[in-house]
């Protein structure tokens, strides 16, 4: 059983890709089914259900943020608490990407 979950669904010309568990190694060929071909004006990566992130998990999100602006997109990070706030923070990709705490911080 994996120790990670993808769930996208779509709301108008926005996609929530919502990850839950560890986004690490494993995860990655869960991840990439889920998001292949991902096509919207806005991609909001919820990562507040990621119990557990590595440089892996930092990969994909910076590729999947690489992508969206190359299709002129924007992608938001939804950072939550814990793990993924702290990798964040530690590895300066706030600068980078744009990130918020919580899916209601969209609105």
């Amino acid at each position: 059983m994996a120790a990670v979950s993808v769930d996208v669904r779509h709301d108008g010309d926005t996609a929530v890709v919502e990850v839950i568990g560890e986004l690490d190694l494993a995860a990655e060929p869960v991840f990439a089914r889920a998001t292949d071909g991902l096509s919207a004006a806005t991609v909001v990566l919820d990562l507040s259900g990621v119990t557990f992130m590595d440089s892996t998990g930092l990969r994909l999100v910076l590729e999947t943020d690489a992508q969206v602006r190359e299709h002129d997109g924007r992608c938001v990070v939804v950072r939550g608490s814990g793990s993924v706030h702290r990798l964040i923070e530690q590895g300066l990709l706030a600068s980078r990407l744009q990130v918020v705490d919580t899916l209601a911080d969209l609105r």
